[in-house]
């Protein structure tokens, strides 16, 4: 048979008239295909939008919860029922609404000073930090609490707070319910802090000069199994055994993160502005960011400074050459022979005591010149081969 051709397979007479019934026309009179049901999203879709009471639409809603918890529908699907599902139950529900009142006790302390405010959460969703005002509708809800606000170590002494059970409450319309969650404060084990000085001294030379600062060279030990940040004050007396604030300290500051065992340090400390001797005492504690100094204790360094000014330098040794007598006082040169007088306007002098010019400006003797010599008692002055016997005061030599 040819493509297009038609085939008749039967004769059906209508009112006296025969017709020619062909295979295309039988098929174009088949039965419509069946009707496609609607999926589960579609059909919970249309149960809430008829719910007309909120125990019909609670009854919607165990079946849709039943059913994603049998896998039957994809969180996106769920999420999608569950949307309208919140929709129509603030229809049937109308404007009446309730609040929640969330708080958390007792009050956290966190680092720096601060107070920890613990997120809340109503149904496992976040709405906001504790304390919370929460509007919402009548019903039942589960209310829980962060657990361990501010992490591990929030505060001295503390290793987390722990959050307090989750609560589940029912509140009616027009109602404020108080919901308190108690955390528990776990402590932390913390060994107290301490320190032991072994060695303190000063590289300077000592009188210091008043208000003078210098470099203190520290040995120390950290005898505890942690990390200490130490910070010390220095003072010219006993402060006492407090850490108390008390005037008069002369060195301040931070040590450092010293790990356990014994290290080398230095201080700087400035001098008291009055002369005199003194014993220096350490303050050591330790310094924990955004918290007090905590007091470990005062420590004598049993070593004293003595604050002055510093006795004068010895004098410079006289110019190379000079015959210099431990007798010797002064010398004049001898500028009028036979005269027996002082040539007060060109006579140059030498102090043993000052020898250098100003004030000495007799800084060479000349062969067959004349000087004044003066010393403090008789001697004998042996120079180029000749010999001067000298009495106590004054002695005229020709050199």
């Amino acid at each position: 048979m040819n493509r297009g051709q038609k085939v008749v397979l039967g004769v059906v007479v209508v009112g006296g008239t025969a017709l020619a019934v062909s295979a295309l026309s039988k098929r174009a009179e088949a039965a419509p295909p069946p009707v496609v049901p609607p999926s589960l999203v579609e059909g919970y879709l249309s149960d809430i939008a008829a719910s007309l009471t909120l125990d019909a639409l609670a009854a919607v809603r165990v079946r849709f919860e039943g059913d994603y918890v049998a896998g039957k529908l994809t969180q996106p699907e769920y999420q999608q029922v569950y949307d309208a599902y919140l929709v129509r139950y603030g229809e049937l529900v109308g404007p009446a609404t309730a609040t929640l009142d969330i708080k958390a006790v007792p009050v956290l302390a966190g680092p720096y000073g601060t107070i920890l405010a613990p997120k809340v959460y109503v149904d496992g969703a976040w709405v906001g930090s504790a304390p919370v005002l929460w509007t919402l509708y009548p019903g039942t809800y589960t209310i829980s609490w962060e657990d361990k606000p501010g992490g591990d170590n929030p505060a001295p002494g503390v290793a987390y707070y722990q959050a307090p059970a989750a609560q589940t409450v029912t509140v009616a319309a027009g109602q404020t319910l108080v919901v308190e969650g108690t955390y528990t404060i776990v402590p932390a084990v913390v060994v107290p802090p301490n320190i032991t000085l072994d060695a303190f001294w000063f590289s300077n030379v000592q009188p210091f000069l008043p208000s003078s600062t210098h470099i203190a060279y520290i040995n120390i030990t950290n005898p505890t199994n942690r990390t200490i940040n130490y910070y010390f004050d220095a003072y010219p007396f006993n402060p006492g055994n407090t850490g108390g604030e008390v005037a008069g300290r002369i060195g301040v500051g931070d040590i450092g993160p010293i790990p356990p065992g014994s290290w080398g340090t230095q201080l700087g400390i400035t001098m008291p502005a009055a002369e005199g001797v003194y014993p220096l005492f350490l303050r050591f504690y330790e310094n924990v960011a955004g918290f007090p100094l905590a007091y470990i204790k005062t420590v004598n360094t049993g070593q004293s400074v003595t604050v002055g000014s510093p006795p004068p330098p010895p004098p410079p040794p006289p110019p190379p050459g000079w015959p210099i007598i431990q007798q010797l006082a002064s010398i004049y040169s001898y500028l009028s022979p036979g005269m027996g007088v002082w040539n007060e306007a060109g006579t140059l002098g030498f102090d043993p005591t000052a020898p250098y010019y100003p004030p000495s400006d007799l800084q060479e003797l000349l062969v067959g010149q004349r000087y004044w010599i003066s010393v403090t008692q008789a001697c004998t002055l042996s120079y180029g081969g000749k010999t001067w016997n000298l009495a106590a005061g004054w002695n005229l030599i020709t050199w």
